[in-house]
């Protein structure tokens, strides 16, 4: 995602879209379970994930912060973009 929507003047580095991804996956996955038990289970878990890292949800949108570190806001967001993907498809 990030090779289609950031700039191409710009190396990335780092996994933090991976990271993002799994973020992603885990929160979505709970609305796909197939009994109640799983779902309330994943959703618990995706909730608690999501809570526990809240602070980087900054890193989903541009901002002046952002730019100044030089962070990839685009990889960030495709990375959840993908997982939420990956959890409807599986």
């Amino acid at each position: 995602g990030y090779w289609l929507l950031g700039p191409s003047d710009v190396t990335m580095v780092g996994a933090s879209g991976l990271i993002f991804g799994y973020l992603g996956y885990l929160v979505a996955r709970g609305f796909f379970a197939q009994s109640l038990w799983q779902a309330v289970w994943q959703l618990v878990l995706g909730v608690a994930v999501a809570v526990y890292y809240q602070w980087t949800l900054v890193l989903l949108y541009p901002s002046a912060e952002v730019n100044t570190m030089h962070i990839s806001w685009q990889g960030h967001l495709t990375g959840l973009l993908s997982g939420i993907f990956g959890a409807i498809v599986l």
